[in-house]
């Protein structure tokens, strides 16, 4: 994807911050919902247009799951994720080691690997102790 650079409005870093100090990978609605505190004049229009152009510039990452809201993610490294099938939530989680998977497709196949993204899906605590179960 082309970078494209814009200029940095107050809404746009007021949600990039937001982004950045969260670590539940929220939804375009629950971001609204949480910047309408500090920015009551802003729109949910604002929030998608503004959460596109931090994705155009490299600024955050998208998180798609089919059937599901698109969460979003300000941590930049170089992390993993894990989804609850029940209620969607979204976490990190690091391994203590990795097989590199970049040098096995290389193998396998010859790719040269340019990114990766691991999700792994499961059930959280929380829906768990609710009893809720698929």
């Amino acid at each position: 994807m082309e970078r494209v650079e814009t200029r940095m409005t107050k809404q746009r870093s007021e949600l990039l911050k937001e982004l950045k100090a969260s670590h539940q990978h929220p939804t375009a609605d629950e971001l609204f919902l949480s910047l309408r505190e500090r920015l009551p004049k802003i729109s949910l229009a604002t929030v998608y247009r503004n959460l596109e152009r931090l994705e155009a510039e490299g600024l955050i990452r998208v998180l798609n799951v089919p059937g599901q809201p698109r969460r979003y993610d300000g941590d930049l490294s170089s992390h993993y994720h894990v989804r609850c099938v029940i209620c969607g939530k979204v976490d990190d989680v690091t391994f203590d080691k990795v097989p590199n998977l970049g040098s096995m497709a290389f193998r396998s196949g010859g790719y040269q690997v340019l990114g990766m993204r691991l999700e792994l899906e499961g059930v959280c605590d929380e829906c768990r102790s609710a009893g809720r179960t698929k």
